[in-house]
C-alpha cells in the first residue's frame, strides 16, 4: 500500500478511533499484533510488520491462533491495556502512523505514551515513546536512518534531501515544474510518493496541461477527503484471481482511494463504497455466500503468511456478499 493510500485509510479511520480504549493486546503471528478495543465501531486494529507489505487495518475477525508470548507483547500489554486513545496522527510525507494514549500506568512520565507504526517496506517497526517522545522500546532495532538510539528523542527516518509534501502544498517549488519531470523523478525527489501515484500525477499533468504542483495538490485533496470510495486494480479481473486462488497475482494488487487514470488501459478495477469496508460480510445464501466464503478462505491464508495488505481483501469478501458497484476496464496479460 503506497503512502497516499495510507493517508486515506488514516482519514477514514479517524472518526472511529476517537476515544477508543484498548481491552487486550494479542500477538497473532510472529510479526503481527492485534489491539482489541472496547468500541463497537472499531473492535480491533491489526498491525502486520511484514518486510514487503507492512499493514495497519481495522478488523472484526478473531485470530485463527495466538503465538507464544514475546517480550515485546508483554511491554505492549503493560503500557496499553486499558489505555485510552486521545490523538491519532499521520503526516503526509512519512509512512508513520502515531497513536497517542492516556495510559493507566501510575507514572507522570508514562501518563501519556505514543505507539508509532512505521509502515516502511523493508524496515517496518513498532516504536514506543514516553510523554517526552523518548524511545522506550521497539519491536525491531531502531535503524541508522533515524539518527538516534534507544531512550533518545524520536525522529523520523531520513529520506535524503527530498522535498516534504507539506512544503509542496504550502508554497511554490520551482524545480517541480521544470520540463521533462517523470514519475521516477518525483519518487526520488518528493517525500511521500511511491511509483504508482507518481506516475498517476505525471499522467494527469500531461493529459490536462496543468502544472505538476497543481496535480499534486489536487490528488492530495482527493485523498484527504473525509469519505471516499476505494479501488483495487489488478492485471487480471479480481473475480478470476479469487476463483483461481491466485495469490501471486493478488500480491500485485494496487489499492487506491482515487481513480487511477493511468491504469485504465492496463488493469481491471473494482470499486468499493468505503476504504474501511467491514471485514465480516452480512449473512447471505446461495452462490453469493459461496463466493464470500471462498474470498475469506484466501484472506485467512494471507493472514497466516502475513504477505499482503489483508484489510482490503476483507473488503473483497464483503463485496461478494453485498453487491458493490464493479467497474471493469480492458485487461492486459
Amino acid at each position: 500500500m503506497e503512502n497516499l493510500a495510507l493517508v486515506a485509510l488514516a482519514e477514514s479511520l479517524r472518526p472511529a478511533l476517537d476515544g477508543c480504549i484498548i481491552r487486550r493486546v494479542i500477538q497473532h503471528q510472529p510479526n503481527g499484533f492485534i489491539l482489541q478495543t472496547r468500541s463497537a465501531k472499531l473492535p480491533a486494529l491489526k498491525l502486520i510488520l511484514d518486510a514487503r507489505t507492512p499493514a495497519f487495518y481495522p478488523s472484526e475477525t478473531k485470530p485463527p491462533t495466538e503465538t507464544p508470548n514475546s517480550d515485546f507483547l508483554m511491554v505492549l500489554r503493560k503500557h496499553f491495556t486499558s489505555a485510552e486513545l486521545i490523538d491519532f496522527r499521520k503526516s503526509l510525507s512519512e509512512r508513520v502512523i502515531e497513536l497517542v494514549f492516556r495510559t493507566a500506568v501510575p507514572s507522570k512520565e508514562l501518563e501519556t505514551m505514543s505507539l508509532l507504526l512505521e509502515l516502511i517496506p523493508n524496515a517496518p517497526n513498532i516504536v514506543l515513546l514516553d510523554g517526552e517522545r523518548r524511545v522506550l522500546s521497539s519491536f525491531f532495532s531502531i535503524t541508522p536512518q533515524h539518527g538516534i538510539s534507544e531512550f533518545e528523542t524520536y525522529s523520523f527516518p531520513r529520506s535524503g534531501n527530498k522535498t516534504e509534501l507539506e512544503k509542496v502544498l504550502a508554497e511554490e517549488v520551482p524545480e517541480l515544474d521544470e520540463p521533462g519531470r517523470t514519475g521516477e523523478w518525483l519518487v526520488s525527489n518528493v517525500a511521500g510518493f511511491g511509483p504508482v501515484f507518481a506516475e498517476e500525477i505525471v499522467f494527469r499533468h500531461r493529459k490536462s496541461g496543468r502544472s505538476l504542483t497543481e496535480e499534486i495538490r489536487s490528488i492530495v485533496q482527493q485523498v484527504q477527503a473525509p469519505s471516499h470510495a476505494a479501488r483495487i486494480y489488478t492485471e487480471k479481473p479480481l473475480g478470476h484471481l479469487l476463483e483461481q486462488n491466485d495469490l501471486r497475482e493478488l500480491r500485485k494488487a494496487i489499492i487506491s482511494p482515487v481513480e487511477l487514470l493511468s491504469l485504465e488501459r492496463t488493469h481491471s478495477s473494482r470499486e468499493f463504497g468505503k476504504i474501511t469496508a467491514r471485514s465480516n460480510p452480512p449473512r447471505c445464501t446461495g452462490l453469493i455466500a459461496l463466493a464470500a466464503r471462498r474470498a475469506e478462505s484466501i484472506i485467512v491464508s494471507f493472514l497466516l503468511s502475513g504477505h499482503i495488505m489483508t484489510w482490503i481483501f476483507f473488503a473483497t469478501a464483503h463485496a461478494f456478499s453485498s453487491g458493490v458497484n464493479v467497474m471493469t476496464s480492458s485487461t492486459a496479460g
